[in-house]
């Protein structure tokens, strides 16, 4: 999909896939695509060129002013400079895209460890197992994967029902009750 002539292969074809998947905003998609224009124009030049450039000017005097730090792009779209303009613009986006990045990635983690906490072989390994009421779902946290990984590596002692007990619910006094009826 990433490859030159895939449907992903070029910058403006992930920037409207982008928007049109909701991960950036109109004003965003916009500040990209003038990234784009910009970036294509230096590379693209058969001419040196520079920030002062005026189809470059014109281009970032695009700037849009998307729904967060609106006091910071406003500063930016009166700013002279324009290679500072262009440059804060692209750390802004990145770091508005990474930081997505990372609440996505934290959200998949917490829905990643309630579905290891509240799963059915959870709830009946758990018992047998020693881990009963150990932890609840609103109790896991992410430094304690690393305990419940811990404790599946080291051997448990047996427990009272052992461990088929445990699955099944039986304790040893009705194990042994089973026995005799045999």
């Amino acid at each position: 999909m990433l490859e030159e002539r895939g449907p992903l292969g070029t910058f403006s074809r992930k920037i409207a896939a982008a928007h049109a998947l909701k991960i950036i905003e109109d004003a965003e998609k916009t500040n990209m695509d003038i990234i784009r224009v910009v970036r294509n124009a230096f590379a693209h030049s058969k001419r040196l060129i520079n920030f002062e450039h005026p189809l470059v000017v014109a281009e970032l005097n695009k700037l849009a002013i998307p729904s967060y730090r609106k006091r910071h792009f406003q500063q930016l779209k009166t700013n002279g400079d324009k290679k500072h303009v262009y440059l804060m613009m692209c750390m802004t986006l990145t770091l508005r895209l990474v930081k997505r990045y990372n609440e996505a990635q934290k959200k998949a983690t917490r829905r990643k460890s309630k579905k290891l906490i509240t799963s059915p072989l959870y709830r009946q390994l758990a018992p047998s197992l020693g881990l009963a009421g150990m932890f609840s779902p609103t109790d896991l946290r992410l430094s304690q994967l690393g305990t419940l990984a811990d404790l599946s590596e080291r051997p448990t002692p047996p427990t009272q029902q052992g461990l088929l007990g445990g699955l099944f619910g039986l304790g040893q006094e009705a194990l042994r009750t089973q026995g005799k009826k045999k």
